[in-house]
């Protein structure tokens, strides 16, 4: 809401945790039908030894 009191139609998103905070906050942002572009490079994720990389996951 506080986006669209702004007038911002575009956001661009990084963070700590992409398969966590980041996704999460992605799917908000898309439903409330804000333009967002993810900074791939911008981002993290832990990595499990038995699951593998949790960014290479999605």
């Amino acid at each position: 809401m506080q986006l669209g009191n702004r007038s911002i139609s575009k956001v661009i998103l990084l963070g700590m945790l992409e398969n966590l905070c980041v996704e999460s906050h992605l799917r908000d942002l898309v439903e409330y039908r804000v333009e967002v572009l993810v900074v791939k490079d911008a981002t993290a994720a832990p990595q499990y030894p038995d699951l593998g990389d949790a960014i290479r996951r999605h």
